[in-house]
This record gives structure tokens, sequence and C-alpha cells, in this order.
């Protein structure tokens, strides 16, 4: 990627990592009537930091383009619909939140967690960028929902009007272990964290292990940064990923090297 440097740690990117070729933006869905129409195509091709060892696309097109319509509903998925009533209920009990309470979602979708605290009467506010989400959420549901990013002039501004919350989700893995299952969970999520960094370096500095097993300490830990901000490990696919990769950093011995036989045939030199 000549000129390009990492997204991270801005250093210079010149390593590929995989080269998909051309591709349309994810959850774009075109019309029959579009079918003739030209199609925007960006390269899917990712790239790895030689310094931080992030994988990643070059920035073709803004969040602006990507999320202002977008297609996913978190209402698509009745076990998670269900999964957020039990953890709002949960939330308001632990915390006590009641009538003079408020809530606010950032990436609050179509209003499917903020909708359990509504029916128990605690004000609400959602953020979230998508404009077509965002009007499902206050049509349907009833939910004041703003069609903004999430930002530092947006946080100034609600602050100034005095709308500052009880309660902020923004989701991610770490939070929800730890709100779910208190200092157990707490405990639990740091003692992985120290068992994982004991064992990526004993596989980069150490010398154990091989090839797969230093891409599934990559893959592993592009899964945990993804956890900070959202919830990759729902998904079946990447859950069992993870588990494949915890799995080869477990088990990290060095593949015996098998010995090769010389299956050619004797040649011999008679002289006399």
């Amino acid at each position: 990627m000549h000129g390009s440097r990492c997204r991270f740690c801005v250093a210079p990117l010149s390593s590929s990592f995989v080269d998909l070729g051309m591709s349309p933006l994810c959850q774009t869905h075109i019309e029959p009537s579009q079918l003739h129409e030209m199609e925007p195509f960006y390269p899917l091709h990712a790239y790895v930091c030689e310094q931080c060892f992030l994988v990643q696309l070059q920035e073709f097109v803004s969040p602006d383009q990507i999320f202002s319509e977008y297609a996913y509903f978190s209402s698509y998925s009745s076990s998670w619909v269900e999964h957020a009533r039990r953890y709002a209920e949960m939330a308001i009990e632990r915390l006590r939140l009641g009538p003079r309470s408020k809530v606010m979602e950032i990436a609050s979708n179509d209003g499917y967690l903020l909708q359990n605290y509504l029916r128990r009467g605690i004000p609400v506010l959602g953020v979230e960028p998508a404009s077509n989400i965002a009007e499902v959420a206050r049509e349907e549901r009833g939910i004041p929902t703003l069609s903004e990013f999430f930002s530092y002039a947006l946080a100034t501004g609600l602050r100034k009007q005095g709308r500052q919350a009880d309660v902020i989700h923004a989701h991610n893995d770490y939070a929800e272990i730890a709100l779910e299952l208190g200092l157990a969970g707490i405990a639990l999520i740091l003692l992985f964290g120290v068992w994982w960094f004991m064992t990526v370096r004993a596989v980069w500095i150490g010398g154990e292990g091989g090839p797969f097993t230093r891409a599934a300490s990559i893959a592993s830990g592009a899964i945990l940064v993804h956890s900070i901000v959202d919830f990759p490990l729902r998904t079946a696919a990447i859950s069992a990923c993870f588990a494949m990769c915890l799995a080869l950093l477990a088990d990290r011995r060095v593949p015996p090297q098998q010995e090769t036989t010389d299956l050619r045939p004797a040649r011999h030199l008679v002289i006399g």
C-alpha cells in the first residue's frame, strides 16, 4: 500500500495479508430497478502492519457513506431481543433505576434495548447514525433517537442541555461479562487476559509453536480488540474461530520435523 500508514501505530504499510479483489460496500442491497445502474466497487485488499500486527483495509469511504443508511436491524434476532430484555431488567434492579433516572445508548439501532427501559417508565435517549433505523426507533417504538454519530461535540451539547445520563450503554463483551457476573466476571477477564498475554509472549518471544500458532495469536487478538466496542463473540462463526485460535495457543508445541528418506536409486561407479 504505497504511501499508506497503519491506522493504529502510524507505521508504514507494505505487507499484503489477503487480496480479495474488488467488492461493493457491505450491507448494501440494490433494488431491481437499479440492476442496470453502476454500483461502486472498492479494493478489498487487507494489509498487516509489521509493527503492531493490525490487519486493516485502507479507508476509501467515510463512515457517513457506510452508516447513514444501514440494512441491519437488531430486532431481527429474537434471541438477541430476549437477551436485551433480561439485560435491561437486571440493570434496572441492580442500579435501582426509576422515573427520575435517564438511560442512553450509543449505536442504539432500532431501540431493541431502550424499549425495555421505556416500558418501565424510565426516560431514554438513543444515538444512532443510520437515519432509516433511527426513524424506525422513533416511529414504531417511541424511542427518542438522534440521527448522529456520537462525538465529543454531541456529548458537550447534551451536557449543556442538561441531558446527562445515569446509565450509558456502549456495548462490548467485557462490560457485559463484568455487569452480569460482578467481581467473579472481572476476575475471569483479568485471569484470561494474563494467560493470553503470557501465551502470546511465549509464542513471539520464546519461539514456542509454529506459524499457525502465531496466526492464531493475531486472529484472537483482533477479536479481543473488536470486543471492546461490540459483541463479536455472539456470532457463532466468530466464537468457533476464537475457540479454535485459543486451542492452538494452548497446545503450542512445535511440530516435530519428519525425517526424509532419499528414495533415489543408488549409483555405483566401478573403476577397473
